[in-house]
């Protein structure tokens, strides 16, 4: 990750907690992200060296004031003018894991063969919960190339209960 996008986001976020606002800047750079992933045009416009830096930041003036955390706006407006839109993805996504640290918020990915039913999942957030002694946030994904069972994904942890996983262990014993 690039350490200027995550000094911009942690100082941010820093701001955010003082203000005690973490809520409202979070619903602030969603209204960004969301804008910048719908209209890449929009986000190549504001970005452009091509383009005028007053045009620029009053565009951005303009389309979001109202819309967002004052001093959110004004972080976009600092990016656009250090000519450092191109970190607002990371800043964004450094402001998100600080966020889910202070919450003991974990994100987990959970990679299963078929669909999993809600028992099913509830079950095994409640596990997770458990052995992690954090909140979950669970992101289900079916992947067909599975076998069978599930892979957990949680920050650098992987835990691979898949079908395909326990028969190469069965596999590796045979072979020795």
């Amino acid at each position: 990750m690039n350490n200027v996008a995550q000094e911009y986001g942690t100082a941010l976020f820093m701001l955010a907690s003082e203000e005690d606002k973490v809520a409202e800047y979070r619903e602030g750079l969603a209204v960004f992200k969301k804008a910048f992933l719908d209209e890449p045009d929009y986000l190549s416009f504001i970005s452009s060296p091509g383009v005028p830096l007053t045009q620029r930041l009053q565009s951005i003036t303009t389309v979001f004031s109202g819309y967002t955390n004052e001093n959110v706006l004004n972080f976009i407006l600092l990016l656009c003018e250090k000519n450092r839109l191109q970190c607002f993805s990371e800043a964004e996504t450094t402001f998100e894991a600080l966020y889910d640290a202070s919450k003991r918020i974990l994100n987990v990915t959970v990679k299963s063969a078929v669909a999993l039913s809600e028992e099913q999942k509830s079950k095994l957030e409640a596990k997770l919960e458990k052995n992690y002694k954090c909140k979950i946030d669970a992101k289900y994904v079916v992947d067909s190339s599975l076998l069978g069972g599930v892979i957990i994904e949680a920050d650098d942890n992987v835990i691979d209960g898949s079908l395909r996983h326990r028969m190469q262990k069965i596999k590796d014993v045979i072979s020795r």
